[in-house]
């Protein structure tokens, strides 16, 4: 089980990392990107910094606003 918890602790920070580097290819702050997701900086933060899992609603939004495939699937592999 620890195993498995270590694993999908990975594979939210690669999310959390590949959301950070579409947010600066977008050039913008976290306050800018905070205020189109619709949430304060505080919970933005806690997704782009690995600390909260990823919702379906976060990544179809997020990847509506990047302009990338909004296929989940593709979206956890797309590499910035």
């Amino acid at each position: 089980m620890a195993e498995l918890d270590n694993n999908m602790n990975q594979k939210i920070m690669e999310i959390a990392d590949r959301v950070k580097g579409l947010r600066l290819d977008m050039e913008l702050t976290v306050p800018e990107m905070a205020e189109k997701m619709g949430m304060s900086d505080a919970d933005y933060l806690t997704y782009e910094n690995g600390e909260k899992d990823f919702n379906y609603s976060f990544l179809s939004k997020f990847a509506a606003l990047a302009e990338i495939d909004r296929d989940i699937e593709n979206f956890m592999l797309y590499k910035v």
